[in-house]
């Protein structure tokens, strides 16, 4: 990868303001990490892959906003079953 001026400057701009916001929003995601913890359980984050450029996988941490709930045969139910009031807000 050839490093240019503006690619620098993109870099570091990219990574001052995703710093910059972390720091910001970091006392919501503490709030909401509590909530999903109280309503849903653990874990709080749900992890999965997905395609990105060039369809190159990278992984997608969010919030949970649905429950672990299973049948009598340990199958997961129906999403309209899984999600609550808190996870659908």
């Amino acid at each position: 990868m050839i490093i240019n001026k503006q690619n620098l400057t993109k870099r570091l701009f990219d990574i001052f303001f995703s710093i910059f916001f972390l720091i910001l929003l970091f006392p919501l995601f503490l709030i909401v990490s509590v909530l999903v913890l109280i309503f849903i359980g653990k874990p709080v984050f749900f992890h999965q892959f997905r395609p990105g450029i060039k369809e190159r996988p990278f992984k997608l941490i969010k919030f949970r906003t649905m429950t672990n709930k299973t049948d009598l045969k340990w199958v997961l139910l129906n999403d309209t079953y899984r999600l609550n009031k808190f996870g659908n807000f």
